[in-house]
């Protein structure tokens, strides 16, 4: 058997061979096949174990190349996994660094934006339709969720990928949910 391999296995249609042999035969057969997958080099005293260890012997080692193979292939895509998390980590820091170094916010010009990061945009318009459903805290949890997504470049509206991400959290109407006494006390905080 192979190095750090803790199991084997014995398969069911092997059941008619085990119950052709005497009892006092069969222990002998799977105390033999135990000390072959072990690595202890058995020799067997009698012949109908011997026999009977054949075919089984034979399973064993193709289980065990399989196992090898499969073992060797695992190696090799965890060692390819790695150097691309690798390769990625590298990029996304550079990107990361280059992303705060240019970041550009002209006030004057985005006055209808209520915000807005790579290459998605919500209006306040938008927003105040979110708001008719959604508290602003609620939409401002989903719209920084949506920021530190990984997969959000794949978005082409920030406003429907909101709304989306609104109706999963809270239903149609997340308002309701909301404690009206806590309601009350934004309003009155805001005003």
């Amino acid at each position: 058997m192979a190095k750090d391999k803790k199991s084997f296995v014995l398969y069911a249609d092997q059941q008619d061979l085990f119950s052709f042999l005497p009892d006092e035969v069969a222990g002998k057969l799977i105390k033999h096949i135990f000390s072959y997958v072990n690595d202890e080099d058995p020799k067997a005293d009698n012949q109908l174990v011997e026999l009977a260890f054949i075919s089984i012997k034979r399973q064993l080692k193709r289980d065990l190349q399989k196992w090898e193979t499969q073992l060797e292939q695992r190696r090799e895509a965890g060692r390819k996994s790695a150097e691309k998390r690798q390769r990625n980590a590298t990029t996304v820091n550079e990107r990361s660094r280059a992303s705060t170094d240019n970041v550009n916010v002209n006030v004057n010009d985005n006055k209808d934006i209520y915000m807005s990061f790579k290459h998605l945009k919500i209006t306040k318009a938008e927003c105040i339709k979110l708001n008719e459903n959604y508290t602003k805290e609620q939409i401002d949890n989903v719209l920084e969720s949506i920021q530190n997504y990984k997969g959000n470049s794949k978005y082409v509206s920030l406003y429907l990928t909101a709304k989306n991400w609104l109706k999963k959290e809270h239903g149609d109407n997340g308002r309701a949910k909301v404690d009206p006494l806590v309601e009350h006390v934004k309003k009155a905080t805001n005003t």
